[in-house]
């Protein structure tokens, strides 16, 4: 049913297909009216993406260097995706643990985001929410 969907917005021009299972929308304005029809939802299908992202992460056993780098290079791509999905849906989650593991978890994108130049603004981007996200949620302890 999903595939016949897809086929169908592919025809009406409205997604275009670039590899075997990779789609986009055609036009900015038609992903951004996609998205504004999503409604109260929004933040609950951020944060179920980010979750989904984060759990991908983890890389695999013992492999060569280069498949390693690969695989590292990977789960650094998937933590600042995911990092980045669950700030967007902060505001669904409840799970106090669940916050305090999104503080670890934007402290750990912040230090692998600052690691590149060109990155440095995005990495304090993650530690501003890390302290955002603990201190609106009163997250600490006398």
């Amino acid at each position: 049913q999903l595939m016949a969907s897809l086929g169908v917005a592919v025809r009406e021009r409205l997604l275009e297909k670039k590899q075997s299972a990779t789609y986009r929308f055609s036009h900015d304005r038609i992903q951004q009216c996609v998205y504004d029809m999503i409604g109260e939802a929004r933040g609950e299908h951020h944060t179920r993406i980010g979750r989904i992202l984060i759990a991908s992460r983890n890389p695999g056993g013992e492999q060569g260097i280069d498949r390693r780098q690969k695989e590292d290079a990977n789960s650094d791509t998937n933590l600042l995706l995911g990092v980045d999905q669950l700030n967007r849906g902060v505001g669904s989650i409840v799970d106090e643990e669940e916050l305090m593991e999104l503080v670890a978890l934007n402290v750990a994108a912040g230090k692998v985001a600052t690691g590149t130049q060109p990155a440095f603004n995005f990495g304090a981007n993650y530690f501003r929410a890390a302290i955002n996200t603990f201190g609106k949620k009163r997250l600490w302890r006398s």
